[in-house]
């Protein structure tokens, strides 16, 4: 069997909230899609938000590409 290898990879940062009061919760509740290519592929992979609306943007985000 070959060994597949990443010919990139890359994250999405984005932070989700009603609203941002200033800059700091970005760094303490970011979320983060990871978006890794191999040679014939694309892997795109993210982990549960605890905030079910910003569970269901990420899904539909990458449902639609």
């Amino acid at each position: 069997m070959q060994k597949k290898y990443f010919k990139d990879a890359q994250h999405i940062i984005m932070c989700f909230g009603w609203e941002l009061p200033s800059a700091d919760p970005v760094a303490v509740r970011p979320r983060s899609i990871g978006i890794t290519e191999l040679e014939d592929k694309f892997v795109i992979n993210f982990m549960l938000a605890p905030n079910p609306v910003a569970q269901q943007v990420m899904e539909d985000w990458v449902d639609s590409i």
